[in-house]
């Protein structure tokens, strides 16, 4: 599925630039929550691949690399016909609830630079 709505909430180059650290990090929290949104408003649970770059944007996040956890995230924006291989759900693919709890639990961490 096309995630091409939450594109639009991608930071250019230059607005990242000037963001400071915490401003860096609500970005990519809000970028998170706006894929998670536009699954949710598809009616479906994430692909493997998405909830593979989500989960690992997350975890960036939760490290204060938010550079990383950008590009993580655009990752999880890539369409099924750029990807590589084969990325359905299988039984441990986190699903949108526990994603959105992860988003929440890092939401309420203090930037970490």
């Amino acid at each position: 599925m096309s995630l091409s709505k939450s594109v639009s909430v991608v930071p250019r180059s230059d607005q990242w630039d000037a963001m400071g650290e915490a401003d860096r990090k609500n970005a990519v929290e809000a970028l998170v929550g706006a894929i998670l949104e536009e699954i949710s408003t598809q009616g479906r649970q994430p692909d493997h691949w998405e909830a593979t770059d989500l989960s690992a944007a997350l975890t960036a996040i939760t490290m204060g690399w938010h550079r990383a956890a950008l590009g993580y995230a655009v990752m999880a924006l890539q369409p099924p016909g750029v990807r590589a291989g084969s990325w359905g759900r299988v039984n441990t693919t986190p699903t949108l609830e526990q994603l959105r709890e992860a988003l929440e639990f890092v939401m309420g961490m203090p930037s970490r630079r």
